[in-house]
């Protein structure tokens, strides 16, 4: 699937790059994709299969290449570059501030950004993008690093107090501002922290810094997930590791490491229609037995229209 994508988004170059320079050379085209002449040959012999809709011969685009070069014809609706639209330049604008937001040290967004709006001056988003505190960050990237536990200050605005917690964090994601997902260790629990409350962050030092759970705390465990490649996304958005990808499957594979059942059974909620395996599954038992009893559940809601 990956290397059709990287086809298409060549062919969609391949002919605006010829239309620029008719006659240009198979070595000169193969070059410039960084790519193989065959490799330029079979995109162009696609061509002849490609245009508008209708497939009758002066729908679709000619090409030919021989001694004298590469010509195409019929053309006119791909000869021009893609282009942005002035939205979409936009929303990748905001994106890449977002992106900057949680990882500052990322080269080459600036540039980027700047490539972005010298196109269109309309692209400059008034958008505040909120921030993560630099001694957060440098926590979260070294505990990710090293597995150790992070040490934060937490304000409770309930109760009006400032609390020490030890937690290993799961995930820092957005949603109008910036939130933590993490097992409390102090807590015995799973939590999630406003970013906006944490005053100060930094990884724990030593066993004394490590405070002893209320309850039995349990054992890390791997697991091995395979998504449907629809879902790909969930194996960045949650850190996970040896990830692979298998193309004549339609999957997307990928090692997490879990500290707590309960946050688990959460995302099993979430992924369960992407799942297509899972490793080991007696480890799953708990977490496949609250899959199981809320697909049943929502069954039994669509069969009696929904009444409890």
């Amino acid at each position: 699937m990956c290397e059709a994508r990287q086809r298409l988004s060549r062919l969609l170059g391949l002919v605006p790059f010829i239309t620029a320079h008719p006659g240009a050379r198979l070595e000169e085209l193969a070059s410039h994709f960084n790519v193989s002449v065959e490799t330029i040959e079979d995109d162009l012999q696609l061509l002849f299969v490609s245009g508008r809709p209708g497939h009758m011969p002066d729908d679709l685009i000619d090409a030919r290449w021989g001694p004298d070069g590469v010509y195409v014809d019929n053309a006119a609706e791909v000869a021009a570059p893609v282009r942005l639209s002035a939205a979409e330049a936009a929303s990748l604008v905001v994106a890449l501030d977002y992106l900057q937001a949680a990882n500052p040290d990322v080269d080459g967004i600036e540039d980027l950004r700047a490539k972005l709006q010298s196109a269109d001056r309309s692209t400059e988003p008034v958008v505040d993008v909120p921030t993560v505190p630099e001694d957060l960050r440098r926590a979260l990237q070294s505990a990710s690093a090293s597995g150790t536990p992070i040490v934060i200050d937490y304000y409770v605005a309930a109760r009006d107090e400032l609390t020490r917690r030890v937690i290993r964090p799961h995930e820092l994601r957005l949603a109008g501002r910036w939130y933590l997902d993490a097992f409390c260790e102090t807590s015995g629990g799973e939590r999630t922290f406003s970013v906006d409350n944490i005053e100060s962050a930094a990884l724990a030092e030593g066993d004394r810094e490590i405070v002893p759970t209320p309850q039995e705390a349990e054992e890390p465990t791997d697991y091995r997930f395979g998504f449907a490649s629809a879902a790909a996304w969930i194996l960045d958005e949650f850190a996970f590791r040896d990830v692979q990808f298998d193309d004549s499957e339609g999957c997307a594979y990928g090692t997490i490491t879990v500290f707590s059942e309960a946050w688990l059974d959460r995302q099993m909620l979430r992924w369960g229609r992407w799942i297509r395996s899972a490793d080991p599954v007696p480890a799953l038992s708990s977490s496949l037995g609250t899959l199981a009893r809320v697909i049943e559940h929502a069954g039994q809601d669509e069969y009696t229209g929904g009444a409890r």
